[in-house]
């Protein structure tokens, strides 16, 4: 039994912790490994996917924790590209959130349907691989509110399973012109509000008795969290962002194999 709980809580915290920042869509493989696995049921659950929420807002603080010291440092001395970077990671909290919450009902039409899922990965693999062929910009944007209602939107889409919350605003980052490397930090700093959400609005009805049981569930995925970051920042910055989406397509199709109509 002992041996079954960790095995499960190792699993589900791989595939949380690494495909929750990977461009490969987090919801889709919760919902094509929930067609195999069962994750735990009732109250188990909520403590569980608790956890697994905890773990990647751990993680991606953790790995951004000098940018977001040096913009809480930058803002404290009134910096006015501080402030504007903070005005402008609001926009896209708001607007995700209310995009979010305006197709959250569609979405969940999506959640126990593999073969739909796998559909839309393949086209958001499809996506990634235009990636291929962004050249590069002569003039670096500045990240201004226009951006920012633009990948607020983008960001709310991916409330589908399927769609990649990092996969897309990474690359509509870089489709319009702005450097890999601030691409990859400006997807995750504006993410990091939503990811706070999703722990907080996991957490309703979780009682502090209860706070132990989401360790195991938070440990793996902070663990693989901080691995998939890693890796997607050298992939980013190689400008090698199709690889994933020839991953996307390629698991996309074995799904459709395998899962009859």
């Amino acid at each position: 039994m002992v041996f079954e709980y960790i095995s499960k809580q190792l699993l589900w915290g791989f595939v949380q912790g690494m495909t929750e920042f990977l461009p490969v869509s987090s919801s889709a493989h919760l919902v094509f490994l929930s067609h195999w696995l069962m994750p735990p049921e009732a109250f188990d659950r909520l403590c569980f996917f608790t956890g697994l929420h905890l773990g990647t807002l751990l993680a991606v603080l953790f790995f951004f924790r000098r940018e977001i010291v040096d913009l809480i440092k930058r803002a404290a001395g009134k910096e006015k590209d501080a402030w504007r970077f903070i005005l402008n990671v609001g926009v896209v909290t708001l607007i995700t959130g209310l995009l979010a919450l305006a197709l959250e009902g569609w979405a969940d039409l999506f959640s126990g349907q593999p073969r739909t899922t796998a559909g839309i990965l393949f086209a958001m693999g499809l996506a990634l691989i235009s990636s291929r062929f962004v050249g590069k910009s002569v003039v670096r944007p500045v990240f201004s509110v226009r951006y920012a209602v633009l990948l607020g939107i983008v960001q709310g889409l991916a409330v589908f399973p399927g769609i990649s919350r990092s996969g897309s605003t990474i690359l509509t980052l870089l489709l319009l012109g702005f450097d890999p490397r601030e691409a990859f930090k400006i997807s995750f700093l504006t993410g990091i509000p939503i990811i706070f959400l999703a722990f907080v609005y996991e957490s309703i009805g979780i009682a502090f008795k209860d706070i132990l049981s989401i360790f195991p569930s938070m440990f793996f995925s902070f663990v693989f969290g901080m691995i998939a970051l890693s890796l997607l920042k050298r992939v980013v910055v190689a400008n090698r962002l199709y690889l994933f989406g020839v991953y996307c397509i390629g698991l996309a199709s074995l799904v459709c194999l395998l899962i009859p109509r």
